[in-house]
């Protein structure tokens, strides 16, 4: 199964990329629409994916939710807490099913 049919054109993907801010992030975020956006360094590889609870925790954790001290915060401090690997779009239905197993097996909560 070629699971290209299911994918985005990656022209229009939103994505984060490594060097921003914490508080660009946040807002690139919202401004998505979406609930977990990719991360990517500045040659365009992957680098996993940025949750909204990974940023509420980070917030929380370390800044006492302060958005103003947010613009001096690199975005990969942000802790994720779930890997998620990509997938060639090549792949079998088994290969995307191991991947996803993968996941969840490796989530755990922040302590």
């Amino acid at each position: 199964m070629n699971v290209l049919f299911f994918l985005t054109p990656k022209s229009e993907v939103a994505y984060l990329k490594d060097e921003w801010t914490l508080r660009q992030g946040i807002e690139k975020l919202e401004y998505s629409g979406y609930t977990a956006i990719p991360m990517i360094d500045k040659e365009g590889h992957y680098l996993g994916v940025v949750t909204e609870g990974d940023f509420l925790w980070t917030l929380k954790k370390r800044y006492d939710m302060n958005l103003k001290e947010a613009e001096n915060v690199s975005i990969l401090t942000v802790e994720r807490r779930m890997e998620f690997r990509p997938v060639s779009i090549n792949a079998s239905r088994s290969e995307e099913r191991r991947v996803g197993k993968e996941c969840r097996s490796r989530w755990s909560p922040y302590h």
